[in-house]
């Protein structure tokens, strides 16, 4: 048999490769005899390791990987009021939208919508084949408590902290706010861009129009006055004093309430 010599630098490198390979066979084999369970808590522990990191350097906590993955693509006739769209490398919100069906060409959607960065508002056309990124935005629970001026009070449930917001962030569903009512803030880098109402809510009816003879719930709505103001068409046989359900941002009727 050959004898190999080997000089003593050839030596060290083939003991340290030897010592790496047996550390991280075991390694693995502490891994795999661990139950999922375990697993998934080593993993959680290693990602709340690098949010620590993270944070350690004043570093955003979503990379931009993840802030994609915070958006969806959807049709621009699905678009609906209150959503939040990226459009022309801005993040919009929606406060009205019109559904049109012409006699020629496919239908589309007129959207009017408010930048949140810098407060410029649009009126933009989607058709069907037009996709946008639905964004969603990180969330926090806060109950309004009163309006001073043009803002408005919120305080955070959990700290009891307060906060000061511009009214025109609920756009045409400032009228529905309530006090004490629980809203979501959305928030865009950690800063509030956007102040989500509850979809449905309970209303008053103080003002309705007569019912014409021989009309039908089914044939034609008429216009009602809500107690906040709002302006909406309910049916027929609705009277004054009515309660009703009302949808936020359809400014709709939905139903009486129970």
């Amino acid at each position: 048999m050959l004898a190999v010599s080997l000089s003593p630098a050839d030596r060290r490198f083939h003991l340290v490769n030897h010592d790496f390979a047996c550390r991280a066979a075991v390694f693995l084999c502490g891994l795999l005899s661990k139950p999922p369970s375990a697993m998934r808590a080593h993993h959680l522990s290693q990602r709340a390791a690098r949010l620590r990191l993270y944070r350690s350097f004043g570093q955003p906590i979503h990379s931009a990987q993840t802030q994609e993955s915070l958006a969806m693509k959807i049709s621009g006739v699905d678009i609906r009021p209150g959503n939040i769209i990226e459009y022309e490398n801005g993040i919009w919100k929606v406060a009205k939208i019109q559904h049109t069906q012409p006699g020629k060409g496919g239908a589309y959607m007129q959207v009017e919508m408010k930048n949140l960065q810098d407060g410029r508002k649009t009126n933009v056309r989607f058709r069907s084949a037009d996709t946008v990124e639905k964004v969603r935005l990180d969330t926090q629970e806060y109950q309004f408590l009163y309006e001073d001026g043009d803002m408005l009070v919120f305080m955070d449930t959990n700290t009891y902290e307060q906060i000061n917001l511009p009214s025109d962030l609920l756009g045409d569903a400032r009228p529905f706010l309530q006090d004490g009512m629980q809203v979501m803030l959305e928030l865009w880098e950690e800063k509030p861009i956007s102040v989500q109402l509850p979809a449905q809510i309970e209303a008053e009816i103080v003002e309705a129009d007569a019912v014409v003879k021989g009309q039908t719930a089914s044939s034609s709505y008429k216009p009602a006055v809500l107690d906040n103001g709002v302006r909406i068409m309910v049916p027929p046989h609705i009277e004054s004093g009515t309660r009703i359900v009302v949808d936020v941002y359809e400014q709709t009727y939905v139903g009486k309430a129970s």
